[in-house]
């Protein structure tokens, strides 16, 4: 079915954009509303979908590709680069629109950055994982200078100085979680699709045009993309591409100004549509700190391993279809309880913080039910006297 629908939007993507430009280019009849956010959805699409084989062509003629190895799940080396064919499919659809604020500048200032390095890397393999941990704190600066940080500490001199602090700490953690859960065909551009589709839902229930805009070209480019990046995908976001992803949806939990002051909706919104990739991230660190895996910071920043999430569902028997569209439904089911927060009383708020609470105490028993068995196999395999191929 998927490669159908490649072999159906790819032809007719081209005739699709020349019809959806037209309204945007006439400044007259691009008002502001649904109408306009449709067609920003639509053409970053369609130039996404069009965009990809293109982009995938290059990464093959100058040897960007992923090759195999024990700690990865494909087994034919694949093209990298697809984040450039998002964020082309991402900033045009805004060029066309010719409408951007301040917080909006700072995210393509600071995506481009971290693209750009993602892209040599995917390329040459060659830049130090360091090096691109303090890019990364470089374009949350840029992105804070624009506005994009938390706002609801006091606006004194320590309290924008936390705001700074913790602003650089939650981008920076974001891009890398994304990241991390860039390990199945279609996952980390599934879950894009999802966090941003919700992050346009409470920007247009709560009236903020530019998140609005923002959020929902980005879901268009990333289903664009997907069409190409399901299982069995065709090509890979790459670290440029998943670091970019994150990189923007880390901005939109700081650029909603959704609270209206209040510090627990400005903290538990963007952490629970984002709770899947925090919740990997914390997991796993966590693990290899108390089982001696790593040490210290630099062996976390190198450290690579089949500990995820998405591994431990497919070691329960999961297909690599079925962890991806699972995952897909409990950052779904998150994302809906972020959108209600946004608009309830407090009780309520408390009632869907304990139901994600709940959400995340059953990944964490899936997960400690997966460590068990691989025990469990170990030990038969080494105390049985017998090889695992007897």
């Amino acid at each position: 079915m998927i490669k159908t629908f490649r072999k159906v939007i790819v032809p007719i993507s081209p005739v699709a954009i020349a019809i959806l430009a037209l309204p945007l280019i006439n400044r007259e009849a691009s008002k502001n509303g649904i109408l306009l956010q449709l067609h920003l959805f639509a053409m970053a699409f369609f130039i996404a979908a069009l965009m990809t084989p293109l982009v995938r062509l290059f990464a093959i003629r100058i040897k960007a590709l992923d090759h195999p190895d024990p700690r990865k799940i494909h087994k034919i080396p694949t093209p990298l680069l697809g984040g450039i064919a998002v964020f082309i499919a991402f900033f045009s659809a805004h060029l066309l629109h010719f409408s951007f604020d301040r917080e909006m500048v700072g995210t393509f200032i600071g995506a481009s950055l971290i693209l750009v390095v993602g892209a040599v890397d995917d390329k040459t393999g060659g830049i130090p994982a360091r090096f691109r941990l303090l890019v990364q704190i470089a374009a949350a600066g840029i992105a804070i200078y624009f506005g994009v940080r938390l706002d609801f500490y006091p606006f004194t001199l320590w309290g924008r100085i936390i705001s700074i602090a913790l602003s650089i700490f939650w981008i920076v953690g974001i891009t890398n979680a994304l990241n991390f859960l860039d390990g199945m065909d279609g996952l980390a551009t599934g879950l894009t699709s999802v966090a941003s589709g919700i992050f346009f839902i409470i920007a247009y229930r709560l009236n903020n045009p530019f998140l609005g805009y923002i959020s929902i070209t980005l879901c268009g480019a990333s289903l664009g993309f997907l069409i190409h990046n399901f299982k069995p995908a065709t090509i890979f976001l790459g670290d440029a591409g998943a670091t970019f992803l994150g990189f923007t949806l880390a901005c939109f939990g700081l650029m909603g100004h959704w609270s209206n002051g209040n510090p627990f909706v400005s903290f538990s919104v963007p952490v629970m549509i984002l709770g899947i990739p925090i919740f990997d991230m914390i997991h796993t660190t966590i693990e290899r700190i108390s089982t001696g895996k790593v040490h210290n910071f630099r062996e976390w920043v190198d450290f690579t391993g089949k500990d995820h999430f998405h591994h431990r569902l497919s070691d329960h028997g999961f297909t690599d279809k079925e962890v991806v569209v699972f995952i897909y439904f409990i950052n779904l089911t998150l994302g809906l309880s972020a959108v209600v927060i946004t608009i309830c009383s407090m009780e309520n708020m408390a009632i869907l913080l304990g139901q994600a609470i709940c959400v995340f105490l059953i990944i964490t028993i899936l997960m400690g039910l997966t460590k068990k068995k691989r025990n469990g196999e170990t030990k038969d395999n080494s105390g049985n006297g017998c090889s695992p191929d007897d």
